[in-house]
């Protein structure tokens, strides 16, 4: 695909635009007709980029797991200690202020299929290395993974959907003790 500036400067306002619509309302009620005029772009200008809103919501989930895996990547150990406090923290620095933009991507039951395809690139990533250090199988270690990432996924799409107002730290630490509460005995 041809990376001029023309392009990129025309792809950055059908980003843009995208996401000021996602603010405003549910993506299933976001019709390429108003992208292309909020973006000051006709349609055609649109399919040169995208074939759909799917594929335009799809590189935004992309972005998410890259963003995610960055940080992943240069602090290894938050994924290897299995500390799941550490592993939220990453995902609140990887989403950090787009917060409420990337609730409403994640909470898209449309496109379950992208955050489960982000979840196994972050675990094919780090597998080997997990594998080594937990002597446990691949099989094992991605579905205890996929379990953990849908928990601290509910986590955030909880308090957005309830509106509860919690901090990204405060889910951080409700993570680490959903995780460690079948070690709580009851006084």
């Amino acid at each position: 695909m041809k990376k001029d500036l023309r392009f990129q400067k025309t792809h950055n306002a059908i980003q843009d635009a995208f996401r000021t619509l996602m603010m405003k309302k549910d993506y299933e009620k976001i019709t390429v007709k108003e992208l292309c005029e909020l973006a000051k772009i006709n349609r055609k200008t649109f399919y040169l980029h995208y074939h759909t809103l799917d594929d335009l919501i799809e590189t935004l989930e992309r972005e998410l797991a890259e963003s995610i895996l960055l940080v992943l990547r240069e602090t290894p150990e938050k994924i290897t200690s299995f500390e799941v406090g550490e592993i939220c923290k990453v995902m609140n620095e990887a989403i950090g202020i787009n917060y409420e933009l990337q609730m409403k991507v994640l909470g898209s039951t449309k496109h379950r299929h992208s955050i489960e395809k982000a979840q196994s690139i972050i675990l094919d990533a780090f597998m080997p290395e997990l594998m080594r250090i937990t002597k446990m199988n691949a099989s094992d270690l991605k579905v205890m993974g996929i379990g953990i990432s849908n928990g601290i996924n509910s986590l955030y799409h909880m308090n957005y959907q309830q509106n509860l107002g919690l901090s990204m730290d405060q889910i951080a630490n409700l993570a680490d003790k959903f995780v460690s509460f079948q070690q709580c005995s009851p006084e």
